[in-house]
């Protein structure tokens, strides 16, 4: 009984609470209307009484979420499941899928939203979340149909799809849905693919959705999922935001726990954002098969300040084996950059394939240590876009002839790839282009350019040309102890 005063006490802190998050999450409802619903066990069951609070009666989960979908207001599902739960164990408590049941109800309350918080059981994982919501393999766990709801700190695994946010009909309009803080394909100790067999997370035909956020305990752990990390699809999948998270590795961002593709955008979406502005944005996309797919006619998407190919820190390989990023298939005018790091991949950095497929700009990355080429079009991917050349180098400045009104962008590295984004020029109207440094040297001793025309069409690397640079050896001096 003491335990059971102690979350009511807890309770009504909540609540103070959410009126911040509320105006955070531009939710609608009445602040006087409010419906706290607390899980208190792992059954997977519907009775007769439904949601019943403490301290008397059980709450299961689908049993909260089927309430939720039928209050008035904005409904918060509290975890407060007891140790002694028969599916309590090793710190973390496991809700399975039954046969009887299935899939959970999808979440449609086209009035307010819903926020299931799994970080509202106590902690007793020190490595994730202690809420597993296991679909047995067979169903999908969570499905979202409406506005402003919001999933967080719980393990999702073993589902077909983890989250599937989607337009279910004309009534539906599923926008500003936030997924943030879970472990979703991945087990709850961070370590181990526990995968969906599907996607961990799908955006179909939905939009204004974010995946993540801007701090540590917002990031998703997306990993071990047999296809995709995050899917994206559909001509009504935009403005979509996937940020912060770690798609493909361990909890900790240093070993691979792959997904097939990272991140997939395909069919029509349109103007979705992988990355951020900041550090704190950033995805580490790594381990995977393929890192970024984006193809089937999507247009205008940005890839930007992402780690992809490395691990959290951006300086260990951990690359995917198929590529870092892709577009093919009729993709067009989306942007790769800039300040993403694409390296240690095992094919190319990032690839542009096929004669419809144009008008994608790849700019200010830095893009090295790939096994193929930094840049590759193929099949008259972008064009394609010859390369320029460098005629001239020295230690702060070199140029060459140029098709005008083309971009110019000067990269310096060991090989023949960009490691170090140097600068930009334009070519001028005698066909030439100079770009000087505006102090210091090249980094490098290679340099690299690519051209980008007026339609948006980037090129591959030019031939390195090394920078005159001459390389001074300091003398080596020996002292004895």
């Amino acid at each position: 009984m003491r335990k059971y005063g102690l979350v009511l006490t807890a309770l009504a802190l909540v609540l103070c609470l959410l009126a911040p998050l509320r105006d955070a999450r531009d939710v609608q409802a009445d602040p006087g209307i409010l419906s706290t619903l607390i899980v208190n066990t792992t059954d997977d069951d519907v009775d007769v009484d439904g949601c019943q609070q403490l301290p008397t009666g059980d709450c299961t989960l689908r049993e909260a979420m089927t309430k939720a979908n039928l209050d008035t207001g904005l409904d918060y599902v509290f975890f407060y499941i007891p140790d002694s739960d028969p599916g309590c164990d090793d710190g973390v408590c496991t809700i399975t899928l039954g046969s009887t049941y299935g899939a959970l109800p999808p979440l449609n309350d086209t009035t307010d939203g819903t926020i299931i918080d799994g970080t509202s059981q106590p902690e007793t994982n020190p490595d994730g979340p202690e809420i597993v919501v296991n679909g047995s393999a067979t169903y999908t766990c969570f499905e979202i149909w409406s506005a402003n709801n919001m999933i967080k700190g719980l393990v999702i695994n073993e589902c077909v799809y983890g989250v599937r946010i989607l337009d279910a009909g004309s009534s539906w309009d599923p926008q500003y849905n936030t997924i943030s803080g879970n472990y979703i394909g991945i087990n709850y100790e961070g370590t181990a693919a526990a995968g969906n067999t599907q996607a961990g997370i799908w955006i179909q035909d939905a939009h204004d959705n974010t995946i993540g956020g801007s701090t540590t305990q917002a990031r998703n752990i997306i990993s071990g999922n047999q296809y995709d990390g995050v899917r994206i699809s559909g001509s009504s999948a935009s403005n979509n935001v996937v940020t912060g998270n770690y798609i493909g590795t361990s909890a900790d961002g240093t070993t691979p726990v792959g997904n097939d593709h990272g991140v997939e955008i395909y069919n029509s979406a349109h103007h979705n954002t992988i990355g951020g502005l900041t550090s704190a944005e950033r995805n580490v996309i790594s381990g995977n098969d393929h890192g970024v797919e984006i193809h089937d006619d999507a247009t205008d998407n940005v890839v930007k300040r992402n780690y992809i190919g490395t691990d959290a820190t951006g300086t260990s390989p951990l690359g995917n084996t198929a590529g870092g990023v892709y577009v093919t298939d009729g993709a067009q005018n989306n942007y790769i950059g800039y300040n993403n790091t694409i390296a240690h991949n095992g094919t190319t950095g990032v690839r542009v394939d096929g004669a419809t497929t144009t008008g994608n700009t790849i700019t200010r990355n830095s893009i090295h240590s790939n096994g193929g080429k930094g840049i590759a079009l193929t099949n008259d991917g972008n064009g394609p876009v010859s390369p320029p050349e460098i005629t001239i180098a020295n230690c702060t400045a070199c140029g060459g002839p140029g098709d005008i009104g083309r971009t110019i962008e000067v990269f310096s590295d060991y090989d023949g790839q960009g490691r170090y984004f140097e600068g930009y020029e334009q070519v001028s109207g005698s066909g030439t282009w100079t770009y000087m440094l505006p102090g210091g040297t090249f980094s490098f001793p290679m340099l690299t350019a690519t051209a980008t025309d007026t339609s948006g069409n980037t090129s591959e690397f030019s031939e390195p040309v090394r920078n005159g640079c001459p390389i001074v050896f300091l003398p080596l001096i020996v002292k004895e102890y």
